[in-house]
């Protein structure tokens, strides 16, 4: 699930304070989870959240969309998950 940054979207710095931010905490935390708007592989969006427990279990979850150029709305498409590198534990 590799992702393709966006101007768009959330700029990586912020995603990486935040992440910092979550490592500066984590004691306080048993697991987070972080979203955000992607752009992924294949040039279409994406949500992903990633969840990561401090037992050192981190899954990130891709849900690909596109909005309805007419009649508005979103179309998804199959929910994908994957293991993924702790950031925050």
């Amino acid at each position: 699930m590799a992702e393709v940054p966006s101007e768009q979207r959330q700029a990586p710095s912020v995603i990486d304070a935040i992440t910092r931010d979550l490592a500066g905490q984590r004691d306080s935390y048993r697991a987070v989870a972080v979203v955000a708007d992607v752009r992924i592989q294949d040039a279409s969006d994406a949500i992903r959240v990633t969840l990561e427990h401090r037992e050192g279990h981190v899954l990130a979850v891709l849900l690909p969309y596109s909005r309805r150029k007419f009649s508005g709305g979103y179309v998804f498409a199959e929910l994908r998950g994957s293991t993924a590198t702790p950031s925050v534990w």
